[in-house]
């Protein structure tokens, strides 16, 4: 009997952790910048100021244990070359953590 009350406990902290109804949109936004911010990510080449409309952070949506958001950032007429709208892809996780998965840069 309490094998299977052990078993069911875990099951359900797995399955909670999965949904992750505390990850909400707002939150993985804000997670992403903090973390964009705290890395310094925008060279100093490639601002993100107002007048290049800062920097646009996209919701992707949640996935498993977590969610994406896109930062956007670069000015088009800075003329750094092709490409110089940037890209990084965050994945907020579960436990409240982000991490940087992905760079166009």
């Amino acid at each position: 009997m309490k094998k299977r009350t052990i078993w069911a406990i875990v099951v359900i902290v797995i399955l909670l952790l999965a949904w992750a109804p505390w990850i909400t949109e707002s939150y993985s936004v804000n997670k992403a910048r903090q973390h964009f911010n705290f890395q310094g990510g925008i060279p100093e080449d490639n601002p993100c100021d107002p007048e290049c409309g800062g920097c646009p952070t996209t919701f992707v949506g949640e996935i498993p244990f977590g969610a994406l958001v896109h930062i956007n950032y670069g000015c088009e007429h800075m003329f750094i070359g092709e490409g110089s709208i940037f890209m990084d892809t965050y994945y907020i996780s579960s436990l409240g953590t982000s991490h940087k998965i992905y760079s166009t840069q």
